[in-house]
């Protein structure tokens, strides 16, 4: 899945600040925990749906890839890897595609450290939530603190980071 970073339109506005991220954990995949500056960002609240990137989709065949980015390999029709039916989140789809969806939206794709403080940080406790929800295990009820939705829904999200240990 990918949520773009754009304009307020159907976003939601991340204050720029001091932020603690990563995890001290035994889970070891995001820590450990840190502090990081970011600047004020607009994200989207929820992924993008099936029935947007469709769009995206069809106007490749007016615009071509000149919304893509430049190393992007040659060939690649930006299509999910699996069919799917109805309009929730796009799965199935590359950083290639990803990144093409947030350019034909004027947008960027979010970085790891925007996307973590968006997904999971608690401004009035100053600190990273466990779950996006709050610290208790279970499936998720509601968004995060700044209102982000979809994220306990096992659908993978894009960043423009690389998937690196912090």
């Amino acid at each position: 899945a990918l949520r773009a970073y754009w304009t307020a339109k159907k976003g939601v506005y991340v204050p720029g600040g001091r932020y603690s991220v990563g995890d001290n954990s035994d889970r070891g995949i995001s820590g450990p925990n840190w502090e990081i500056d970011l600047k004020p960002y607009f994200i989207e609240i929820e992924e993008v749906s099936r029935v947007d990137y469709r769009k995206f989709l069809n106007s490749l065949q007016v615009d071509g890839h000149k919304n893509c980015h430049p190393d992007e390999p040659r060939g690649l029709t930006h299509h999910p890897e699996r069919r799917q039916a109805g309009d929730g989140p796009v799965a199935w789809v590359s950083w290639w595609d990803a990144c093409a969806y947030a350019g034909w939206k004027g947008a960027r794709l979010p970085s790891e450290m925007e996307f973590e403080v968006a997904a999971g940080y608690d401004m009035s406790a100053k600190s990273r939530r466990s779950y996006p929800w709050g610290d208790a295990y279970g499936r998720g009820e509601g968004g995060s603190y700044f209102g982000l939705l979809g994220l306990d829904n096992d659908v993978q999200e894009w960043t423009s980071s690389d998937y690196t240990a912090y």
